[in-house]
């Protein structure tokens, strides 16, 4: 009897399995379809645009724009070379990054993260760089705890959300709207070790110079002119930094590779962009370069950096800007940063431990001649093995431009023999450094929040012209990392720019299934 259920319970098993096949098609009778990108109708005529830079920004563009099918592109470089203000280049026989060099948020939320794990640029397994790296060191050398260590790593923690609980809350805001970063940290600092010893204060104190030197160095300026409630503003991918195998670079190439070798001008400095012409032989933009050559287009997107824009606009846009626009530009800030590579014929240090943060006393970070004062943090050049590297922001990045290397060599060993108690350390034998503020094709590496700036400055410079009441669609775009508020200063925020950029373009032209008409603006409109 129960070898009769066992039979009655398979086939009614069976019967119910072949309803099952029945009712659902087998694998190769369901129609497969691929994942594409929105592309545009092959119907639609593609319009022509003229990307200005070859940076993050203008290439992140020309990228989206080809996976939208809008090939008929050009862009024109000032520069020899491709990344703007990404620069990788070789310092004896190792690549060094003088721009853009950490992926500021290793997650799925940074599209430049996203880009170079699909192009397998990342190191595998991924190497998170820590926050508060190092060995932290007097300026008399004398090291600092563990303890004293985590405990100003926890206040400056603190202090920070603190100044990001500003967003969003305007009673508190209203209370700190005069108030710098450098006046908020500092009163904050002076709250959280009013219980401490007059010795443990002063150390806590020391430390936590040093990591606003950090700070200073990330945004290029002096924290005293950057207000406390803008800065707050700003929204950092999550995730932790990491760096690129073979440079930042290497993102550059990737997204570089995709555009056609014929459609990237180098050596192009652009002198005119005529953004509202109406002539039946030309398109609707009209860019010209400084040895003669003139590209038309149905777009441009202009990429280059704050600093060009402050210094050129002016003589660069026919008609003139807008007055909100310029007003956008004069407002928002654009600070320096640079890195200096100090390459040794034998390193001192063993390697992964050659990290060192130097703590300075308020009386020596009040004298202001000594430059290295605002070096927060001295480390190994990842992928050198001989070579110690740093970044330093605001004024003293001004005085790295101006010194000659021997002067630089000179006062960083200086310090280095202080800071260690080691007279007998070598002097380096090679320096490599930025000068992006000495650049003419950048004058400067990034923008900021200053005084009398807000974020409707940032969203008006991001603003395409003519406006939507001047003109069916705009022909004038802008890109890059000051354009993107609560990401400027980024890599990851030029790249979301210019992506931005392609798409209102894609999205347009599938609206006027085509170029829009052309137009006529006679006057600059506020």
């Amino acid at each position: 009897m129960k070898f009769l259920n066992i039979l009655r319970y398979f086939s009614l098993t069976c019967n119910k399995q072949k309803e099952d096949d029945n009712r659902f098609p087998r694998c190769e009778k369901i129609t497969k379809t691929a994942c594409t990108f929105d592309r545009l109708d092959p119907a639609i005529k593609a319009p022509r645009v003229v990307i200005v830079g070859a940076g993050i920004a203008g290439l992140s563009a020309a990228h989206r724009l080809h996976q939208c099918g809008i090939r008929d592109v050009v862009i024109l470089e000032a520069a020899n070379r491709l990344g703007g203000r990404a620069y990788t280049c070789t310092f004896e026989g190792h690549s060094v990054d003088l721009g853009a060099q950490w992926i500021k948020g290793a997650t799925i939320a940074n599209p430049v993260f996203n880009l170079a794990s699909q192009e397998k640029l990342l190191l595998i397994p991924t190497d998170l760089v820590k926050p508060f790296r190092g060995t932290f060191i007097h300026s008399d050398g004398t090291p600092v705890s563990d303890e004293i260590r985590d405990k100003s790593a926890r206040i400056y923690r603190t202090i920070l959300c603190h100044v990001k609980e500003l967003y969003g809350d305007p009673d508190e805001t209203a209370i700190h709207l005069d108030n710098s970063i450098w006046t908020f940290i500092m009163k904050h600092i002076e709250l959280e070790t009013s219980g401490m010893g007059a010795a443990e204060a002063e150390e806590v104190k020391n430390v936590l110079s040093a990591m606003m030197n950090c700070l200073k160095s990330s945004l290029g300026a002096d924290l005293r002119d950057v207000p406390v409630d803008l800065h707050a503003c700003s929204r950092p991918c999550l995730g932790g930094d990491t760096y690129l195998r073979d440079g930042f670079q290497s993102v550059v190439e990737a997204m570089a590779n995709v555009v056609p070798k014929e459609s990237i001008k180098l050596s192009q400095e652009v002198c005119s962009i005529k953004w509202a012409n109406t002539s039946h032989e030309e398109g609707r933009v009209v860019v010209k370069t400084i040895d003669g050559n003139a590209y038309n287009g149905d777009y441009v997107i202009v990429t280059v950096s704050l600093g060009v824009m402050k210094d050129r606009h002016e003589k660069l846009f026919c008609p003139m800007l807008p007055d909100r626009k310029v007003e956008a530009i004069e407002r928002i800030a654009f600070g320096n940063i640079n890195r200096v590579y100090l390459l040794y014929d034998k390193p001192f240090w063993i390697k992964g431990e050659g990290t060192l943060r130097i703590c300075w006393s308020a009386d020596e970070l009040a004298d202001a001649d000594k430059w290295v004062r605002s070096i927060g943090l001295i480390e190994e050049a990842p992928g050198h093995p001989k070579a110690l590297m740093f970044s330093i922001g605001g004024p003293s990045a001004i005085c790295v431009e101006q010194l000659s290397e021997r002067c630089i060599a000179r006062d960083v060993t200086n310090l280095l023999h202080l800071a260690l108690n080691e007279p007998s350390l070598p002097t380096p034998n090679k320096i490599m450094r930025s000068r992006w503020m000495s650049d003419r094709f950048f004058l400067g590496a990034t923008s900021y929040f200053q005084a009398g700036s807000h974020l409707k400055h940032m969203v008006a410079l991001a603003d395409g012209l003519p406006m939507f009441c001047d003109a069916p669609a705009p022909t004038l775009l802008f890109a890059g990392e000051a354009t993107v508020p609560g990401q400027s200063g980024t890599a990851h925020g030029a790249r979301i720019s210019g992506i931005r950029e392609a798409n209102r373009i894609f999205e347009i032209t599938r609206r006027f299934k085509g170029a829009p008409p052309k137009y006529r603006i006679d006057t600059c409109r506020t």
